[in-house]
């Protein structure tokens, strides 16, 4: 019982892993323990410390009960005060919250983003992919490739895996956007 426990907690530190386009390399640096030691936990040949747990768990940006938990409800509610917020904005003042617990999708992600005028986003701050954008209020400049388009509340847009953009609030008050982004493959 307590190896299949520990081979689906490690599968699920991997799916996550996977799923954010991470090497093992990757997260064994951002969560601060070895490669070697990150492959036995994933292939659940070692039991994870709870202090391990935690920052692999912060590296992906997810819950540690995301991690010890089966996703197995058809319907799941996430109510806006358990949102998970996202880190790294790089000073942006961009605000992000994944509206999915990592677990719960394969290859579906979905954050709400709350951007401050004249702040700024581009590829790969969130997760890369194709990527859809809802306009839920304030303007938003959108430029790709040689395009650029201003968006307005109830506009959407849709962009391919493999074009560059950039995404620019140009009005006077923040702007809320919910960003849908599917794997790259999928």
């Amino acid at each position: 019982m307590l190896e299949n426990d520990l081979r689906l907690i490690g599968g699920r530190i991997r799916q996550v892993r996977k799923q954010q386009g991470l090497r093992l390399s990757d997260l064994s640096d951002s969560a601060g323990c070895s490669e070697s030691m990150l492959s036995k936990i994933e292939n659940g040949k070692v039991t994870p410390s709870l202090p391990t747990l935690r920052n692999i768990a912060r590296a992906l940006d997810t819950r540690v009960s995301t991690l010890l938990c089966e996703d197995s409800h058809p319907c799941m509610v996430i109510r806006s005060t358990d949102r998970e917020a996202m880190h790294g904005n790089n000073g942006s003042g961009i605000e992000a919250a994944r509206l999915i617990p990592a677990m719960s999708r394969r290859f579906l992600d979905a954050y709400v983003l709350e951007v401050p005028p004249g702040a700024a986003f581009s590829n790969g701050f969130l997760r890369e992919g194709e990527t859809l954008g809802y306009v839920l209020s304030g303007v938003l400049s959108l430029g790709s490739d040689e395009l650029e388009h201003r968006l307005a509340m109830g506009d959407a847009f849709h962009i391919r895996p493999d074009m560059g953009y950039t995404c620019t609030n140009s009005g006077p008050d923040k702007t809320s956007l919910l960003i849908v982004t599917v794997s790259p493959g999928v």
